[in-house]
């Protein structure tokens, strides 16, 4: 206790050596405390905002304060409802964030670093936007794809996840309006899938060889427009967050599930669906030879040893198809990865084709699906994502990128709010030197 008592006072003199370094850092810029306005980055860092909570499937709904919707209405992204806009409700202030000055003092600045640097427009303003281009690359968008060099950019799993849009999380269930078709339904009218309320719970009849039982996604537009909100619709590129802006919708084809996963685990086949343009992949997990296989269109991609997770306690399992590549992982852990395009995409899918088709023969929307044979599960927090739907500086344009690769010390950047974000697209010299960062940018819940 003597001991104890005799460092009692170097310990308090340490932590307030550490607190006042620690607000000296701030004080000299090493970390800039600021406020993000405007709403190029939304929805990773919104500015000003309203912010409301649906009133029929209570997910909230924050949109920006500076473009509020003249007439009134405000379409949930999860249901479709629409609720009314206040327009004396509160405005909330925009998120902060920290801008760390020394991060690129001994490391290049990476592709999806979210960075501030003085614009060209007015030095004296910082701006925030994401890396999306490197250094000599030329940079091209396809199909929402971004492009460097006539190739895809492919994410990780963990890029894509830091990236995605939630567009329908099943714990927001709409409860004003009866006798709504479900969102995760069953393709048999015998099927042992059972819905209630944000959970689904498969029955099984111990056959683990019997066909498998589906239980499928259907999406809602999510936006204005004349067609009823459940009517099925493809994925778009619908921005919530811009509830005053009209353009033209484009199908998003890259697309995550991810869903918490609870299940004895010792027996039977559990199976996560995906389909878009780039074709119909599935990965199945065998519990009875204990190994993970993937296909495309019927074709095997891979098939690996399945590791022990506790799958009787639950496990997070996230499927996705995008940038031309099959991605599945659980708990967190990027377990496939596999090319399944390697074409460049050159023409983009509107909601307008899907307007002049019926929702069953649009095959190019995504579908996602779920599927279990002899085996008990339930399937929890389900949640569908998009990827960022990367647009031209001239939307009805296809294809349009920097007209020449950038200089040896230029980034391409771009806001996440791709229809609203002024950046690299605009300007008339479209690269931003690597000197004129101030620094990366930190919030919780980045990489």
């Amino acid at each position: 206790m003597a001991v104890g008592r005799r460092w009692l006072p170097s310990l308090v003199v340490v932590a307030l050596l550490a607190g006042g370094i620690i607000r000296l850092a701030g004080w000299q810029g090493v970390w800039k405390p600021v406020r993000v306005s405007g709403a190029s980055m939304a929805t990773a860092l919104v500015g000003e905002h309203h912010r409301l909570f649906c009133r029929d499937c209570q997910a909230i709904c924050r949109y920006d304060a500076a473009e509020p919707p003249r007439d009134g209405r405000v379409i949930c992204w999860n249901c479709g409802f629409v609720n009314n806009h206040t327009p004396d409700g509160p405005i909330f202030a925009g998120q902060r964030v920290l801008i760390d000055r020394f991060a690129y003092a001994w490391r290049k600045p990476n592709r999806w670093d979210v960075v501030a640097f003085a614009t060209p427009d007015d030095p004296s303003r910082p701006a925030v936007k994401r890396i999306v281009g490197l250094p000599g690359e030329r940079i091209e968008f396809r199909r929402g794809d971004l492009v460097a060099d006539g190739h895809v950019v492919r994410k990780s799993l963990a890029q894509l996840r830091s990236l995605a849009v939630l567009v329908h999380d099943q714990a927001y269930q709409p409860r004003q309006e009866e006798k709504l078709p479900a969102r995760w339904q069953s393709e048999s009218p015998a099927s042992r899938w059972h819905a209630a309320e944000s959970r689904c719970d498969f029955e099984t009849d111990g056959n683990r060889e019997g066909f498998m039982d589906w239980l499928v996604y259907r999406h809602w537009p999510g936006y204005a427009g004349t067609a009823p909100r459940t009517r099925p619709s493809p994925i778009l590129d619908n921005d919530s967050y811009n509830q005053q802006l009209s353009r033209r919708l484009n199908t998003v084809d890259d697309v995550l599930l991810s869903c918490w996963t609870r299940t004895p685990g010792q027996r039977g086949r559990l199976a996560y669906e995906v389909a878009s343009r780039h074709g119909r992949c599935r990965v199945e997990l065998r519990f009875d030879t204990r190994e993970i296989a993937a296909f495309r269109d019927s074709h095997p991609l891979s098939r690996l040893s399945l590791p022990r997770f506790a799958f009787a306690r639950g496990v997070l399992v996230e499927v996705a198809l995008c940038d031309g590549q099959l991605l599945f992982g659980i708990d967190g852990h990027e377990l496939i990865r596999e090319a399944i395009d390697e074409g460049v995409p050159d023409s983009a899918g509107t909601a307008a084709e899907f307007e002049n088709t019926t929702a069953d023969s649009n095959a190019s929307r995504p579908q996602i699906a779920v599927g279990a044979a002899g085996v008990a599960v339930t399937i929890e927090r389900l949640q569908v994502y998009r990827d960022i739907y990367y647009l031209p500086a001239a939307i009805p344009t296809d294809a349009l990128g920097a007209s020449e690769p950038l200089e040896p010390n230029e980034l391409f950047v771009i806001g996440d709010n791709v229809p609203v974000s002024h950046d690299s697209r605009h300007w008339p010299q479209p690269g931003v030197p690597i000197d004129r960062l101030l620094g990366r940018v930190w919030w919780p819940g980045s990489l």
